[in-house]
């Protein structure tokens, strides 16, 4: 993150005094691509599509070691656990499932996938969370890639995709929707969490979060031959207490149609 008084300010609402401490830190050379992406999010610089990810890389990289005491202790992280029982629901008792966990990061989805696995793929971008999911010894394969990248290399491979938390970071999802079509198998299932907004596709908000519509995912769905089976609204996570916003989470839940991928 940028190291000025930007940061702070925009924690605290002062969305003015952060546009003109990003700027100050940008004219004196600081992260310019992290300090861009703040001021969009403050409504200073066009929005991008997707969060900065050598920067993003770098932030789970050195979180990598705290990240579950902070988000499951301290914010009472809840994504995992909703996803987990929202797929035990919709699949019978006994099945064993070839299971894509996209942006896995120290994987905290792959424990309540646990008793459903045949296989449990995990993919993300930061070595270092990589690290902390394979020192659990749940997955079969853990796979440092761009989503979309490694989407695009495979073909009717998995039973289930499940990501929790990711879209947060990636505004633009088409390519998410596409790559995850291709990927699953017929009446496969995709379960992921978002924070929602109303009005638009998607937006990215002062926390440097982005939150997408259900209009927007139900049209990508529709889209890519994927069946809305649940939309529930939960929260998943209590902010820090130094934000003053409150957000709203939803829990989708898509089946593949029945009929086959096109050949790709």
């Amino acid at each position: 993150m940028p190291g000025s008084g930007g940061d702070a300010l925009r924690v605290m609402g002062q969305g003015a005094n952060a546009i003109a401490a990003y700027r100050q830190a940008l004219a004196l050379g600081g992260n310019a691509d992290m300090i861009r992406y703040s001021l969009a999010a403050l409504g200073a610089e066009p929005s991008p599509t997707l969060s900065p990810q050598h920067c993003i890389v770098g932030l789970f990289d050195m979180y990598a070691e705290t990240f579950d005491r902070d988000l499951v202790d301290k914010l009472n992280y809840q994504s995992p656990r909703l996803l987990a029982q929202l797929i035990a629901r919709s699949v019978p008792a006994d099945a064993r499932l070839d299971i894509l966990d996209i942006g896995c990061g120290t994987g905290l989805m792959g424990e309540g996938l646990r008793a459903l696995k045949r296989t449990l793929t995990g993919v993300d971008l930061s070595p270092n969370m990589l690290e902390q999911a394979r020192r659990r010894g749940i997955y079969d394969r853990l796979i440092e890639s761009d989503i979309v990248a490694f989407l695009e290399t495979q073909a009717d491979q998995f039973d289930v995709t499940v990501s929790t938390d990711v879209f947060i970071y990636i505004g633009d999802l088409a390519g998410i929707f596409a790559g995850v079509r291709r990927a699953l198998r017929s009446d496969g299932l995709f379960c992921f969490s978002v924070e929602a907004v109303d009005d638009g596709d998607f937006v990215l908000r002062p926390t440097l979060r982005y939150a997408h519509s259900i209009a927007y995912l139900t049209r990508l769905a529709e889209q890519n031959s994927l069946v809305v089976a649940t939309i529930e609204p939960h929260a998943v996570r209590r902010e820090a207490q130094r934000c003053r916003l409150q957000h709203r989470h939803a829990v989708f839940f898509l089946r593949q149609a029945v009929t086959p991928n096109p050949s790709p």
